[in-house]
């Protein structure tokens, strides 16, 4: 048995799942994994982006986590994350009449 405590574990799961969703949200989107990863700001990239780094912090990583992997700052992600769940709202409302 493991002898790591449960937090580590789980974080180890999480990273290792991280590539995982980044690839099916730029797949689904129509991107590569580089193009989501790359400094590039076309704005369907960028809410790809977005995507991406709610459905990791979805899955349990930290802002500082998730920014390390993708190359950003923390409060980047932050932003990305608040955005996506404005536009997302904004959507939802519109579509409703």
């Amino acid at each position: 048995m493991n002898d790591l405590p449960l937090y580590i574990l789980r974080r180890k799961r999480e990273k290792a799942l991280a590539p995982v969703i980044i690839a099916e949200i730029a797949a689904k989107e129509g991107f590569s994994v580089a193009d989501v990863l790359s400094d590039r700001r076309d704005r369907h990239l960028v809410h790809t982006r977005w995507r991406a780094y709610a459905a990791l912090k979805d899955a349990g990583l930290g802002y500082s986590g998730i920014a390390r992997m993708m190359n950003r700052d923390h409060s980047t992600v932050m932003y990305g994350i608040k955005m996506l769940a404005r536009m997302d709202a904004f959507l939802g409302a519109e579509g409703d009449e």
